[in-house]
């Protein structure tokens, strides 16, 4: 969510994107519309703590980081219910859902310096046998494109950046730093 949302800025604006991190995002890509912003709701249902944690159980979340976004994303009611408060809209971080048509005019001037992390399994699903050529694919366009670019793998879950931040703050601290 969080990369599709800084590759969209970065590529509008990319001479105020100087640097972009993503984590567990693949390189920019233009894609297929999947819904328009007219298809979106608002979630105003009011969910138990036990329910919003399982909605992230099926997410493969741990407790502690669930518990975490749980804190970031809603309001917690009175009844002790939470409310999501976050804007369903950049819920898929698709930014044709957003502009239609404007990511795919401004993805050639993406030039910014890049560094993708991700788990060690890969970019895919761990069940493609393809995953090996995806990633260095990536790696070749993202050297082609990029002023500078790189491709870091770290053990864990899709969700290492919140229940291990000490394995990926070492690879984003080098990449600012240098």
């Amino acid at each position: 969510m969080g990369a599709g949302t800084g590759y969209f800025f970065a590529v509008l604006f990319p001479e105020r994107v100087s640097r972009l991190i993503s984590i567990e995002g693949t390189f920019p890509a233009s894609y297929a519309n999947k819904a328009s912003c007219s298809q979106h709701h608002i979630d105003d249902r009011r969910y138990t703590e036990e329910e919003m944690l399982d909605i992230f159980r099926a997410r493969h979340v741990s407790e502690e980081a669930a518990k975490t976004i749980m804190a970031r994303g809603s309001t917690r009611t009175a009844e002790g219910h939470h409310i999501r408060n976050d804007d369903v809209r950049v819920r898929d971080a698709e930014p044709d859902n957003v502009f239609p048509g404007l990511f795919d005019r401004g993805l050639s001037r993406f030039r910014n310096s890049l560094l993708v992390v991700s788990k060690e399994l890969g970019l895919l699903d761990s069940s493609s046998s393809k995953v090996a050529t995806a990633e260095a694919l990536m790696m070749c366009v993202g050297a082609e494109m990029c002023a500078k670019f790189k491709y870091v793998s770290v053990g864990g879950s899709h969700h290492v950046h919140l229940e291990a931040p000490d394995k990926v703050a070492p690879h984003v601290n080098d990449f600012l730093c240098t």
